[in-house]
């Protein structure tokens, strides 16, 4: 018996679902360029707006467990930097 599925990726081969991995791939790409201007600029807000010395960073901008190795190579300063031309001057808050 086929089943129908509310998802594209998904489809019934007899009971047993079949999920299209390139479908599921390119739906999750779409979703990440739909929202990509909004995390550039929270992003620049948070490393941007951050107390930390510019030539340092700190748990509430740059560092967090998965980067601990690198805690002593990231800049606050550099990141303002490579991050502001990416994002349109009337998007910034700070």
């Amino acid at each position: 018996m086929d089943q129908a599925s509310d998802h594209p990726a998904v489809t019934f081969v007899g009971e047993l679902p079949h999920v299209d991995a390139m479908s599921a791939s390119l739906a999750l790409v779409a979703r990440i360029a739909r929202s990509f201007g909004e995390a550039l600029d929270a992003t620049l807000e948070r490393v941007a707006g951050c107390d930390c010395g510019e030539e340092t960073s700190c748990y509430g901008c740059l560092r967090g467990y998965r980067n601990q190795p690198f805690h002593e190579e990231l800049r606050r300063g550099v990141a303002v930097s490579f991050l502001r031309p990416l994002v349109p001057a009337r998007m910034v808050r700070h």
